[in-house]
């Protein structure tokens, strides 16, 4: 997929607006739409624990025990 979608001129090392339009051509949209909703899970968790994580920073430099 990589390769189609730099002979479509796109970024071969780009998913999303590049190598997923080769993707959506060669095997449809369910394997796309996919991908997409695996990354927004990813992010959502990435965001929720950098949030935990500051909290217990602020727990900690205010001198309470972190958790």
């Amino acid at each position: 997929m990589r390769e189609k979608a730099a002979a479509l001129g796109l970024n071969p090392d780009r998913w999303f607006g590049n190598v997923e339009h080769a993707a959506l051509a060669i095997v449809g949209q369910e394997t796309v739409q996919y991908v997409r909703n695996i990354y927004k899970y990813y992010i959502t968790c990435k965001s929720l624990l950098g949030a935990r994580e500051a909290r217990a920073a602020a727990r900690q430099g205010a001198g309470g025990t972190a958790r």
